[in-house]
């Protein structure tokens, strides 16, 4: 029995069919693909990191720390811009870090800066240096942060702790844990103090 070709009512709707098909095979090749964690890594141009974000050589910071977090991080310490700051003004915190290993985290800094004497915090909390995400560290890599933090105009006068830790941007109670053992500033909630302000 020989096969009948299709009728000129059913080639219109074989065609309308196949063109999804077709888009689709199309996008699938087109669009573009998750670039994988050890993939950005290897891709990530250290050169233009090199001085400003990734040092040749641990630093000397006013405020030394060696803070070290589940076996990955490492906080060496915090250099102050000036101790002693204005309401509404800014001061440049530089925080050193030392990747202990690598990582697939994507880790956030959360910065608690928190009043001695009142119930008043400042936040600052943000990603490590733009570019330089903890997913791209490599071990033995050391990182200099260069956060800003902005002093409110309502903030009280006096002294403040400078508090940090990492955390899931997608999960805010999931800290990454100190290590034990260390002898560090702490106060038992993944934290770690790293010097103090004074808001004049």
């Amino acid at each position: 029995m020989t096969q009948s070709s299709p009728t000129a009512s059913t080639a219109p709707l074989m065609v309308f069919l196949a063109f999804p098909a077709l888009a689709y095979i199309v996008g699938a090749v087109a669009m573009p693909h998750p670039t994988g964690v050890t993939e950005s890594r290897v891709s990530t141009d250290r050169g233009k990191l090199e001085g400003e974000v990734l040092l040749k050589a641990p630093p000397s910071p006013r405020f030394s720390v060696n803070a070290n977090f589940d076996g990955k991080i490492t906080v060496l310490g915090m250099d102050l811009e000036k101790e002693k700051v204005g309401l509404g003004e800014r001061v440049i915190l530089s925080l050193y870090y030392r990747a202990e290993t690598e990582m697939q985290e994507a880790w956030k800094v959360f910065m608690h800066v928190d009043s001695t004497a009142a119930q008043h915090r400042i936040h600052g909390d943000h990603f490590p240096p733009a570019g330089y995400s903890t997913d791209k560290w490599r071990k033995g890599d050391i990182i200099a942060d260069r956060y800003p933090l902005w002093i409110p105009l309502d903030a009280h006068k006096g002294k403040y702790d400078v508090w940090l830790g990492f955390y899931d941007p997608g999960d805010d109670d999931a800290r990454l844990k100190l290590t034990p053992g260390q002898t560090v500033a702490t106060d038992g909630a993944n934290r770690v103090k790293l010097g103090t302000i004074t808001v004049e």
